[in-house]
């Protein structure tokens, strides 16, 4: 409310002395100035006297310097008096600018800090900004470019915040200043030609001269004379029009100084003498010992010695004055310098003892309150760690569960015929059918028991890849087609898209194969009958691009990608699937339930070689997995692989992982069960067809038919009306219990 009003306050005070003033002159017929200065006896608010002396100070600036500064210290004294801030602020950075233009860089620099130190404690960016900018032209006339960015910086930095387009660009354009004196050419013609554009359409003439002047200078060290010859040519142009006898002389320098460069003697001569005469007008030292010295070498050169000792001697003069005054100006600024950081630290100081006694307060509270919260959560981790606990037990037990389901099937397909060959009855060789049945059972229950041993190793670390050399494509071509049997099955339809070339590479056969087989086979698990499956296969080189044939890339990257027309994993689930023993929850499809290790195995695999996997998925329309995984051998360290021969090319004999389907048509199943039309009629409904298998071979005597879900046993069982049902209790679609 405070600042609302303070606002308030100065917008009508301002109005104030707009209408004051145009009285005065209109009733005194006086000049502005002196309207204004005889507005001081008749206002009584010191506030607004202080603005007052502001504005006199500003219309003095450009008639009579002395008496600006004679009225900005009496309103800085009357706005010291008064504690009046923004008064302090605002004279102090005017003073400033009016010792600056007076070359007394010492008190310009104090008076500078001053007002900067007051517009950051109240955080006015436009003030800091202004203020900052002069304490870096101060520190470019005084050659110290390093200083003079660092204020530069930290007034584009505020001017950014309030989106000042004019002023960022005057304050790149000084950045490039400071450029062109570390000798930095390029960056600076870059801050140049960015912010050309923004004072070409505010036509900013004073900058565009300036910034000119600095273009053809740059040229000028860069041995691009004719570009600097133009720009110097366009700068006195813009100084004649403007009237700025200080750019002018400058301009007139660098030319004179770029055509003897040329051997342009006439020319360069009659430039430095003008240079030299404006010098001399202005009273600009810097401009009168540059010209001087030109003119010394050019007499001297020129066989006029007299001249040339003339200038020989305007030369040390002006050089020693600078050099004196440079010193004296360098110590009186390093030692206003220091007074403003020790200001700032000591005002940090005050500020930290402040916060550190806020701050003991506020721990002496929270301590209390930790103390209490601490009692709490206390209690609360107390029931967490119960829920927790129970949720392990749970998660323990499906994980048991699920492995005891994935490892009773094949033992019962083994243990079964194992016990009918031993009984004392039996006689004659056992069927190669059943033997095939335990080989093929046997061999799963290997792979689990593999899966889980690997886990182990990569946990203990001893996991190493062993890299063989040879033909990527058709080892991957073979491990995929191997799946084609599998997709004839289950009715799918498989589509696999691989280059047609070679590309000879290192990789390792064994872990390729885990993690082709795992994805390929879930694939298959989760896509219905007459549903798509799909792999797509491209090599690139390390920039991720195709490499073209032929595949000559040294480290070539494997990327391949795997999808399914499945029913798909909802979003929620979708970050744990690569967690150990984790299975997507809410499906009663036993038959597409596993251990969980498979697809946790498949990512540990690929972060082994570097490599990575990723998964998409949308519920009802399907899942995709990709792989990224780097080849060779030059991305791995020496400790994390070994080479072997090559032997065989995996998946020439594709393992039997249990997932195959018995190839058995309806017909076939009616043909197996032709016979006596009298003998009983039984239905086997079992999702796994080796059990349904080996439940047949017992029931030789009778008509029987198979199912491999409730659903289809119920519509056998509608149209051929068994006399027994066998049924498993969990199966997809419809269950034992309902199906009974």
């Amino acid at each position: 409310m405070s600042i609302t009003i303070s606002k308030i306050f100065n917008i009508k005070r301002k109005i104030f002395f707009l209408v004051s003033s145009v009285i005065s002159i209109s009733v005194y017929s006086q000049s502005p100035v002196d309207s204004l200065i005889n507005e001081l006896n008749l206002i009584i608010d010191p506030e607004a006297k202080v603005l007052l002396y502001k504005e006199i100070t500003k219309q003095y600036f450009n008639r009579d310097l002395d008496t600006a500064i004679l009225f900005g210290k009496e309103g800085l004294a009357l706005a010291n008096r008064t504690g009046y801030e923004e008064g302090i602020a605002d004279l102090n950075n005017n003073l400033g600018i009016y010792y600056r233009f007076k070359g007394e860089y010492e008190l310009a620099i104090n008076h500078f800090f001053e007002s900067l130190r007051i517009k950051q404690k109240n955080n006015d960016h436009e003030g800091i900004a202004s203020t900052s900018n002069n304490i870096g032209g101060i520190y470019e006339e005084m050659e110290d470019p390093d200083q003079a960015l660092s204020y530069y910086n930290q007034s584009l930095h505020s001017y950014e915040l309030l989106d000042d387009t004019a002023n960022i660009a005057k304050i790149k354009m000084n950045i490039g200043n400071t450029y062109l004196l570390k000798g930095l050419y390029d960056s600076a013609l870059i801050n140049y030609y960015t912010v050309i554009p923004v004072f070409e359409s505010k036509k900013i003439l004073s900058s565009l001269n300036k910034i000119y002047l600095n273009i053809g200078e740059s040229y000028e060290y860069k041995q691009l004379f004719d570009s600097a010859e133009q720009y110097y040519e366009d700068a006195i142009n813009i100084s004649i029009s403007e009237s700025d006898d200080h750019l002018y002389s400058r301009a007139s320098l660098y030319m004179g100084r770029l055509l003897l460069k040329n051997g342009l003697h006439d020319r360069a001569l009659m430039y430095l003498l003008q240079a030299y005469t404006l010098g001399k007008n202005i009273d600009n030292l810097r401009t009168l010992r540059d010209a001087s010295e030109l003119l010394m070498d050019f007499y001297r050169s020129a066989g006029k010695y007299d001249s040339s000792s003339f200038y020989a001697g305007e030369y040390i003069r002006y050089n020693n004055d600078l050099s004196f005054n440079k010193l004296n100006r360098s110590l009186g600024i390093a030692e206003t310098e220091y007074k403003y950081q020790s200001t700032l630290r000591e005002n940090e100081l005050k500020l930290a003892r402040q916060r550190f006694m806020r701050n003991v307060m506020i721990l002496v509270f929270g301590l209390t309150l930790l103390l209490t919260v601490y009692i709490y959560r206390s209690y609360r981790n107390k029931q967490k760690a119960n829920q927790l606990l129970a949720e392990i037990d749970e998660l323990k037990s499906r994980m048991f569960s699920n492995i005891s389901h994935e490892f009773r099937t094949p033992l019962t397909l083994i243990l079964g015929p194992l016990e009918e060959m031993i009984e004392e009855d039996a006689s004659g060789r056992p069927s190669g059918k059943n033997l095939k049945m335990m080989q093929r059972n046997a061999r799963r229950l290997l792979d689990l028991v593999n899966q889980m041993l690997d886990l182990s190793k990569m946990d203990a670390g001893k996991m190493k890849l062993e890299l063989m050399h040879g033909d990527l494509i058709q080892v991957l071509r073979t491990m995929i087609l191997s799946f084609t049997s599998m997709a004839e099955q289950k009715n799918t339809t498989f589509k696999y898209d691989l280059p047609d070339q070679s590309c000879i590479t290192y990789y390792d056969p064994d872990k390729l194969e885990k993690i082709i087989n795992n994805l390929l086979s879930n694939a298959f698990k989760f896509t219905p009958e007459n549903g798509i499956v799909g792999v797509h296969v491209n090599i690139l080189s390390e920039s991720r691009a195709t490499i073209r044939p032929p595949f000559t890339c040294e480290n070539p990257v494997l990327e391949m990608s795997v999808s399914d027309s499945g029913k798909g994993i909802p979003g929620d689930q979708l970050s744990g699937i690569f967690d150990r023993f984790h299975q997507v929850e809410g499906s009663s499809e036993i038959d597409r339930i596993g251990t969980g290790i498979g697809l946790a195995l498949t990512k540990e695999l690929l972060e082994l070689m570097h490599g990575r996997i990723t998964v998409k998925s949308d519920v009802g329309e399907g899942t995709q997995f990709n792989i990224y995984l780097p080849l060779g051998k030059e991305h791995l360290k020496e400790n994390e692989y070994s080479l072997v021969e090559e032997t065989k090319i995996p998946g020439e004999k594709k393992k039997i992982t249990g997932e195959e389907f018995v190839s058995e048509t309806l017909e076939k199943q009616l043909a197996y069960s032709e016979g006596d039309g009298d003998l009983p009629l039984i239905l086997v409904v079992d999702d796994h067809p080796d059990i349904r298998s080996h439940v047949r071979q017992h029931l030789e005597d009778f008509r029987v038919f198979e199912a491999s879900d409730g659903i289809e046993g119920l519509e056998i069982s509608t149209e051929h009306i068994p006399d027994l049902v066998v049924t498993d209790l969990m199966m997809p679609n419809m269950d034992g219990v309902e199906l009974c």
